[in-house]
């Protein structure tokens, strides 16, 4: 897996380089040594059979990262630099500190990943490694969740963030005269709602709404983190089991293909379905 990724990793920043091939970069250099910087790191993390060598490559990764941002990005790039920088200095703290945690527990004190492996951690202990699926269970919450719970809530409140927002965008998209024509008929609130603000409202929203739905298809393959057997864990199982990974790989790839196909067809059917009826109302 990790030459596959390291693979990969080599073919897309070689497509960037031929798409920006041709752009005029102030310190091209310094532009292109600090993306092969980057490449290197990634490289190295993939490649890396020592926790402590994996936490250098992946800051090593990360900081061509940060001047890359600040030095080449767009108009808000100070604010988005700082935000990166806040964020992945906190991340990389807690994983420093779980890999020296996890060290500490190995049997023969020792950065390797087999030693990892062979390392025992208390369960009482785990909690704190996955938290939303151990947290929740222990005092003062007291709230026990099974595996597919965590899951729609998990998969439910991050695609339900980004769904919020589509609304809220096809709702002001509403044109203002309709509700304000709507107002001077002294039509009710509720019927105007029901009959003129709703309906353009989610044909606005069913196309980013489809590209939601795939995304939250996509997001399905995270659930086998927590015990949960999906396409994609099955997949992997398969593959485990028979070493056929290029087949089996295609066959799961064909199946997600099939499944985003008929929610946009579907979508497209809804989508056509509310702009009969605009079509209609407008006449």
């Amino acid at each position: 897996m990790g030459l596959m990724l390291c693979l990969l990793t080599a073919i897309s920043f070689l497509l960037i380089f031929i798409v920006i091939f041709n752009r005029d970069y102030e310190r091209a250099n310094s532009f292109y040594g600090l993306m092969l910087l980057s490449q290197a790191g990634l490289v190295g993390v993939f490649t890396a059979y020592d926790a402590l060598l994996f936490y250098v490559f992946w800051e090593l990764a990360l900081i061509p990262v940060y001047f890359l941002c600040s030095l080449w990005g767009g108009e808000k790039r100070i604010p988005v630099t700082f935000k990166f920088f806040v964020y992945t200095f906190a991340g990389s703290l807690l994983m420093l500190i779980g890999l020296i945690y996890i060290y500490l527990q190995s049997p023969d004190h020792s950065f390797s990943y087999a030693s990892f492996t062979n390392g025992s951690v208390a369960p009482q202990d785990q909690s704190w490694l996955f938290w939303l699926f151990f947290v929740l269970p222990l005092p003062p919450f007291n709230l026990s969740l099974t595996p597919f719970t965590v899951a729609v809530l998990g998969l439910g409140l991050n695609i339900g963030a980004y769904g919020a927002e589509v609304m809220r965008g096809a709702f002001a998209a509403v044109p203002r005269g309709q509700i304000e024509a709507a107002i001077a008929l002294n039509i009710p609130p509720l019927y105007r709602f029901l009959d003129i603000v709703l309906p353009q409202a989610l044909a606005n929203a069913i196309p980013p709404g489809t590209n939601l739905l795939i995304e939250l298809l996509k997001g399905t393959s995270l659930v086998s983190l927590i015990t949960l057997a999906d396409l994609s864990f099955r997949a992997n199982q398969l593959v485990e089991a028979t070493f056929r990974s290029g087949e089996i790989f295609m066959i799961t790839l064909l199946i997600y293909f099939c499944l985003s196909q008929l929610i946009n067809l579907g979508m497209r059917l809804l989508e056509r379905r509310f702009a009969r009826g605009q079509a209609r109302g407008s006449m």
